[in-house]
């Protein structure tokens, strides 16, 4: 049984969330024939403070994203940049991958983040990587400075924007190959009715429903969105998933446990793992606009407003469902977000946006590319 890693690192969850769906269509298209782990690879390996270091970087980045921003700009324009920082940064790593790979009994590694091919590509100059690398871009629309290695490895992206800007990068045409963004296989495959997911969760009526999820670690001011639409006691459901924010979570359950006579009917939801029902239960979503939950809602048809962008290439998402008139950018501000949930609770309106899904289809690309990957390794090994 051939083996694969997935290396991902759960700063922010788009990076497991592609691997976890190449990996379950690996399995079902190809039983029995791979063993895979999805790995925060970095925490795997024993780096587990470098891990937390990296989370956290990212959770502050979350809540003043203007700092992420402007470095990618700086990046963008002294590309040389990455490179000395990774070096930097991942020094405590390097040591650690290095004697691991000496030993590790791997037919393919699969890259869903930067950190783990940078570091794989500095350990093949070593001669150290006697395997297939792939590198998956987790970003669709966007191929940002940080993702690229010159012609190390494969690259997997997911739109031929993003292509473009890696032969403008001078990354071999050959070496490029575009798929569609991975989603989990049946991920639109719901068993239970509407009405029974929204019983499960506390709704007993049908007014429209809106979907509130800015990540898997909840970051961002929530009650002021929440409030203003109590304020204006608009009538409608409000589910709040808060990921793994457990802080948020319960500040949110105790600011709104009583809200039984409010036209706003609030439900709180922690880390949940049936966002497909969530999402297929909602008319609409009010989302941060990272490449998995965006990919997600729109496979389901849903309308979308976007929290503010973390990073230019979660800008691209926006850009690209404001391009389909399917949704909405309300940034960090409140009132365009009233203004939006109110067109959207127009009823004439709604059904006249949702035609213009009729107009583009969201393909899953999860079992491509995990075709991909068997294509590949039966190459090598022929």
């Amino acid at each position: 049984m051939k083996k694969i890693i997935f290396a991902s690192h759960d700063a922010g969850g788009g990076h497991r969330a592609p691997a976890e769906a190449i990996e379950t269509a690996l399995h079902e298209l190809f039983p029995g024939k791979y063993e895979t782990k999805v790995l925060d690879f970095i925490h795997y390996l024993g780096c587990h403070k470098l891990a937390e270091k990296s989370k956290k970087s990212w959770d502050v980045m979350l809540t003043v994203p203007i700092i992420n921003k402007l470095g990618i700009i700086l990046l963008e324009i002294f590309p040389f940049v990455p490179k000395l920082y990774f070096n930097f940064y991942l020094k405590n790593f390097f040591p650690k991958l290095e004697e691991y790979l000496k030993t590790a009994d791997i037919d393919l590694i699969f890259c869903t983040h930067f950190f783990n091919t940078h570091s794989l590509a500095k350990m093949k100059k070593k001669g150290l990587v006697k395997f297939p690398v792939l590198h998956f871009i987790a970003e669709i629309y966007d191929a940002p400075i940080i993702w690229v290695f010159g012609n190390s490895f494969p690259y997997i992206v997911c739109s031929e924007d993003a292509k473009k800007m890696l032969i403008r990068k001078r990354v071999k045409k050959e070496l490029i190959h575009v798929f569609p963004y991975p989603i989990k296989p049946h991920f639109t495959e719901i068993n239970k009715s509407k009405d029974q997911i929204k019983k499960d969760i506390g709704i007993t009526n049908n007014l429209p429903t809106l979907l509130i999820s800015f990540g898997a670690q909840g970051i961002g001011n929530i009650e002021k969105f929440i409030n203003i639409l109590k304020k204006n006691e608009l009538s409608l459901n409000i589910i709040v998933v808060t990921g793994r924010n457990q802080k948020l979570y319960e500040r949110l359950k105790n600011t709104y446990i009583e809200n039984l006579n409010s036209k706003t009917k609030i439900i709180i939801l922690g880390f949940c793992k049936n966002m497909n029902e969530l999402i297929f239960v909602s008319d609409f979503c009010f989302i941060k606009p990272g490449p998995a939950t965006t990919m997600e809602c729109l496979s389901f048809g849903k309308p979308v407003i976007f929290y503010l962008s973390a990073t230019f290439s979660e800008l691209m998402n926006v850009r690209f469902v404001i391009k389909q008139k399917v949704g909405f950018y309300a940034l960090n501000n409140e009132f365009l977000f009233l203004r939006y949930v109110k067109k959207l609770l127009d009823k004439e309106y709604y059904d006249q946006l949702k035609k213009n899904f009729e107009q583009f289809s969201v393909t899953n690309g999860a079992n491509q590319i995990a075709r991909f990957i068997d294509y590949h390794l039966e190459k090598q090994e022929n």
